[in-house]
């Protein structure tokens, strides 16, 4: 049985940075509550950091999911909708692994395409993907584009 959870390191990393886009703007409206008026920059700078970090927020909830990877099956486990995603790998559509050359090194990421949905995981976001991309090539090599 193979798991893939996301990584502590990227969950704190983007979490910190909501955190931080969060006190910034809460500076900027502390700051701001006496003055009549504002520098022009004043609120498309506030609704760009609110934004910014609701939107990791919405990514951090909604993409908090668990992957179980085992008997030809894949499992996709969402536990803040409690939703589990099955996914039999003898249906499985077709398959790629995407390597991008970055400044840092390699982006990988894994993509499935199944008749009932698609599954993406990316190295540097979840544990385990090495055991994963073994796994699927182990089982359905000839899906592979």
């Amino acid at each position: 049985m193979i798991v893939c959870k996301p990584k502590t390191t990227a969950l704190f990393s983007l979490g910190a940075l909501a955190l931080l886009c969060y006190g910034i703007a809460g500076i900027l409206l502390w700051n701001g509550r006496d003055r009549l008026a504002h520098p022009f920059y004043y609120y498309p700078l506030l609704f760009g950091l609110l934004a910014f970090a609701f939107g990791l927020t919405l990514r951090l909830m909604f993409g908090y999911k668990t992957i179980v990877a085992d008997n030809n099956r894949i499992t996709v486990k969402q536990k803040l909708f409690f939703r589990e995603r099955r996914f039999d790998l003898k249906t499985l559509l077709d398959w790629e692994e995407i390597d991008i050359k970055t400044m840092n090194g390699k982006y990988h990421q894994l993509k499935l395409l199944f008749p009932n949905g698609k599954l993406q995981i990316s190295k540097q976001e979840y544990d385990n993907y090495e055991k994963l991309k073994s796994y699927v090539r182990q089982k359905a090599a000839v899906k592979k584009r």
